[in-house]
C-alpha cells in the first residue's frame, strides 16, 4: 500500500495513479450548530477533540472548561485594547505561547490541549473557536498548502496562520497584500494539481478537515477500518472533492 502525505492540507498521490485534479468550491454548513454567543462552542469542541479515540466525556469536559478560562480572560484584554488590531497582535502571540508548542503532522485538537502539539488543522480550529467565542468575525482561507484565518479589520483585514509562531499574524494593507501574494506563487504546483484549492470555509468544515487528516493518519499505518471510518465523518462535515478522491482509493484497496 503506498503512503499519502499531507502537505499542510493538501492530499498528495505522489505517485498513484488514480490522481485527478481536485478543486474545493465554497461548501455550506453541512450541520446546523446552535449559536453559543456565552462562549467556546461546546458542540464543535466536542467535535474536534472526538477524533482522538479513547478520550473520555470527563476529560473533553475538562479542558472545555480550561479554554472558557482563556476566552474570559481575552475578552477583559479585549475591551482594553485601543483597536482591533492591536488585540489581533496580542491574541496571536499569547496563544501561540501558551497553547501551540510543537508542531506535529497530524496533531489533533486532543494533543495541542493536551500536549501542545499542534498542526494547520488544530492550531487553526484552536484560533477559530476562540474568534467566534470572542465574536469577532474571521473566515478560513483553505488553500492547497496553507490554512489561516481571516479576520476584517477597518479598512482591510488580517491573516493569522497557526504554523508560523514568529510571523504568523499579518496586519497592514501592503504585508497582506505581500503575504497573499507569497500564497499565490507556493500554489503553483501543475505536477501536483492543475488547480489549486482555494476555499472560504467555517468551524463546521474544519471538523471534516480534522476527521480527515485522521483518515490519511490512519491510512498511512495500513489502518484501513480507522480510515474509512474518520473518513465517513469527514464526508459528513466537507463534501468536498478531495474526500470522494480518498475514498475511492481507500475502498479500491479494500475490496482486494
Amino acid at each position: 500500500m503506498k503512503r499519502i502525505y499531507t502537505g499542510g492540507l493538501a492530499l498528495l498521490f505522489s505517485s498513484l495513479s488514480v490522481a485527478q485534479p481536485i478543486v474545493v468550491s465554497n461548501y455550506p454548513v453541512v450541520q446546523t450548530i446552535p449559536q453559543q454567543k456565552s462562549g467556546i462552542s461546546s458542540e464543535l469542541f466536542w467535535q474536534l477533540m472526538a477524533t482522538e479515540p479513547g478520550i473520555s466525556d470527563q476529560e473533553i469536559q475538562d479542558k472545555y472548561q480550561k479554554l472558557e478560562q482563556t476566552v474570559f480572560k481575552l475578552k477583559r484584554k479585549l475591551r482594553k485594547s485601543q483597536s482591533i488590531e492591536q488585540f489581533l497582535k496580542y491574541f496571536f502571540y499569547h496563544i501561540h505561547r501558551t497553547y501551540l508548542k510543537k508542531y506535529q503532522s497530524y496533531a489533533t485538537l486532543e494533543n495541542l490541549m493536551t500536549d501542545h502539539k499542534y498542526d494547520c488543522v488544530s492550531g487553526t480550529a484552536l484560533y477559530a473557536l476562540l474568534l467566534d467565542a470572542l465574536e469577532i468575525e474571521f473566515t478560513v482561507q483553505e488553500m492547497t498548502y496553507h490554512m489561516y484565518l481571516e479576520i476584517p479589520v477597518e479598512g482591510g483585514k488580517a491573516f493569522i496562520e497557526s504554523t508560523d509562531p514568529l510571523s504568523g499574524i499579518t496586519l497592514g494593507a501592503e504585508a497582506v497584500a505581500a503575504r497573499e501574494a507569497q500564497y499565490q506563487t507556493e500554489e503553483v504546483d501543475p505536477e501536483v494539481y492543475t488547480q489549486p484549492i482555494q476555499a472560504q470555509i467555517g468551524l463546521p468544515q474544519l471538523v471534516g478537515l480534522a476527521h480527515f487528516n485522521a483518515a490519511v493518519n490512519h491510512y498511512n499505518q495500513q489502518q484501513l477500518a480507522a480510515a474509512r471510518q474518520h473518513l465517513k465523518r469527514a464526508i459528513q462535515w466537507y463534501p468536498a472533492e478531495r474526500m470522494y478522491t480518498f475514498q475511492a482509493i481507500i475502498e479500491a484497496l479494500a475490496v482486494r
